[in-house]
Formats: structure tokens, sequence, C-alpha cells
């Protein structure tokens, strides 16, 4: 069974990075606003991982820190056209996620 998350406060995602911790490999997806901004405002993070899916509402969650912890610590990401989603990573979490390997 496949637990599904709706993240919306920092207890949750504390809990949720938690569970994240050491899984591998893990599939992320960000959406974001950038019309009428200079910089892309982060507004859903989607993660997929064996046995949970979850999102992350960034604009209800006060500090990301935690999971950009564990997006730019050593699982293996799973990231489809993942330009903007590195860029917006880097910008927030002040960090890439280390890459081994791309495939087109």
């Amino acid at each position: 069974m496949t637990d599904a998350l709706y993240i919306r406060d920092d207890r949750s995602l504390a809990q949720f990075v938690e569970r994240l911790r050491g899984v591998s490999p893990l599939a992320v997806d960000t959406e974001f606003i950038r019309e009428r901004t200079y910089y892309p405002r982060l507004c859903l993070v989607q993660l997929a991982a064996p046995g949970v899916l979850a999102v992350v509402d960034p604009l209800a969650v006060d500090d990301l820190g935690p999971l950009w912890q564990v997006l730019t610590a050593e699982p293996e990401l799973v990231l489809h056209a993942a330009g903007q989603d590195l860029e917006i990573m880097q910008r927030l979490a002040g960090a890439y996620p280390r890459v081994t390997s791309t495939r087109r």
C-alpha cells in the first residue's frame, strides 16, 4: 500500500523528512510561478519514494530547510526535465543535489 500525503505544516514536513532519510530512489518535481516575478516562486513540491507519494505546499510550510537537506544529501534523485527544478533548488537550498549521471 502506498501512502499519499499532503504536507502543509512544519511538523508534518519534519515527520516526512525523517521517513525519507536513507530512502532511494526519490522522484522529485516542482511547480512554480514565474510570471511577473524576478525569480520563480515555488508553489508545489511533488515527491515519490517506495511506499509513499507526497505533495508539499511551500506556501503553507514555514521552513523547507529539512526537505532541502534531504534532497541535497546522498539519495538517488529521479528528475524529468530537471533544469528548472535544479534552478529553484539551488536558489532556495543554496546547493544542487549531487549529480552522478544524466540520461536523455
